[in-house]
Parts: structure tokens; C-alpha cells; sequence
């Protein structure tokens, strides 16, 4: 599910939860005050976003330049890198640049 899919799915079960709300009779909310406050307002969730960079195990310390790469299900040859990025290009010579995360998601190294 995208994070756009997950937001709406998210904005229409809070907009269930106010409908619900409304119809909760006030005699069993002990405040009738934050009880209009959550009907008119549903609660706001936070989503978290758990990616992060580690330099523990996704680095590029097995990596050299010149060595061939699977990225995203396509071959590409490493033009240059560094502690973050990898500068890839393919045949035919069209270059991309990804960081750790993204290698280490969608990539590996090609034994030779």
C-alpha cells in the first residue's frame, strides 16, 4: 500500500469516527466539552516514516568502481562512488545516482 493509499484509507476512517462520535449521546461522555471538541475535530494519527540510514552493514566498502550492479532489476556499471552515493551508468550511457538506502533496497552487487 503507497503512502498516499494509506492516507486516504486513514482520512476516511477518521471521517467514520466523527460520524460515529456524533451520535454518541452526551450522557455517557463524562465531558460534554471534549465531546463536541472530538466530534468536530476527530483525533489526528501521525504516521511514522521508519526509513534511516546506517552505515553498519549498507555500505559500499565491497563496491569498487568499474564493477557491475543490479539496480532495480537493471545492469549498471559503477561510474564513481562515495561513503553515501553510488553514480551508476548503463550501456547506453545514461547515468543515475542512488544513496544507501536506496541500494540497499533495490540493489546488489553482481559477482563476476
Amino acid at each position: 500500500m503507497s503512502k498516499d493509499e494509506l492516507f486516504s484509507r486513514l482520512n476516511s476512517i477518521y471521517s467514520e469516527l466523527g460520524k460515529l462520535l456524533s451520535k454518541v449521546p452526551k450522557e455517557i461522555s463524562n465531558h460534554e466539552e471534549d465531546h463536541d471538541k472530538l466530534k468536530e475535530n476527530p483525533p489526528v494519527v501521525f504516521v511514522r516514516n521508519f526509513e534511516s540510514f546506517s552505515s553498519d552493514s549498507n555500505d559500499f566498502s565491497d563496491i569498487k568502481k568499474g564493477s557491475t550492479v543490479n539496480y532495480r532489476a537493471k545492469r549498471w556499471k559503477v561510474d564513481s562512488l562515495n561513503d553515501q552515493v553510488l553514480r551508476l551508468k548503463d550501456d547506453d550511457g545514461k547515468t543515475k545516482t542512488i544513496n544507501r538506502s536506496q541500494f540497499s533496497q533495490y540493489g546488489y552487487q553482481v559477482k563476476d
